[in-house]
This record gives structure tokens, C-alpha cells and sequence, in this order.
């Protein structure tokens, strides 16, 4: 794992917390990943957000496969094809964010009109 990998990985960490202090997500609930080299970085399946550890954010390329000790969030489908969506957050050139939040909602962005 390089530097940038691991600083990434720390930052979802710290972004997990910050969600569930704030009340976004709770304990384990949504996910986030962030857009790396072929594929991305996701919160794991089923783990609590105060228990994980930058070795525990598992790397899953884009054809699905998956790599690290722990299984990928069940919906890492949804973020690996969302990644040209109008639902993904650019960073920069390289880095796409993706929340994946059941509170949140979404809109159209030419009508402003709710569609979840």
C-alpha cells in the first residue's frame, strides 16, 4: 500500500465518523468509496465505522473483484457504476467520492424535481 493509498483509506475512515456523529449514517450503515487507480476503495461489509482500520477498506477493481481480508459493501455495484453518474463527486483529476446514504435524497437536475 503507498502513502496516497493509505491516506485515502484513513479519510474514509475519518468521513465514516464524521457521518455518524453527525447522524448521517449509524454504526455501519452506508458506505463510502473513493475512486482509485482501476477500480475504488469502499467501506467493508457489515463493519462498525469506530472498529475499522485502513487495512480493513477493501480495493475493488472495475470488473468486480475484490481485494483485502474483508468483503466489499453488498452495494459496491452501485459505486462502481455510478462513476460518470450525476450522483458522483469529482475531486480534482483523479479521486471521485461517492456517499451512499439512505437519508439523502436525490434530484433531477434540470427539473429540480425529487426522483428517489
Amino acid at each position: 500500500m503507498t502513502n496516497k493509498e493509505n491516506i485515502i483509506r484513513k479519510k474514509i475512515i475519518e468521513s465514516a465518523l464524521d457521518l455518524d456523529k453527525k447522524g448521517l449514517n449509524q454504526c455501519k450503515a452506508g458506505n463510502i468509496s473513493v475512486r482509485w487507480k482501476k477500480g475504488m476503495l469502499i467501506t467493508p461489509s457489515g463493519m462498525e465505522y469506530n472498529k475499522l482500520r485502513p487495512e480493513d477498506i477493501v480495493y475493488v477493481e472495475n470488473n468486480f473483484k475484490a481485494h483485502g481480508k474483508r468483503k466489499p459493501s453488498i452495494e459496491t455495484p452501485f459505486h462502481i457504476v455510478v462513476p460518470g453518474g450525476k450522483t458522483a463527486i469529482r475531486i480534482g483529476d483523479e479521486l471521485n467520492i461517492n456517499l451512499d446514504n439512505e437519508k439523502i435524497h436525490l434530484f433531477d437536475q434540470q427539473t429540480k424535481k425529487r426522483i428517489n
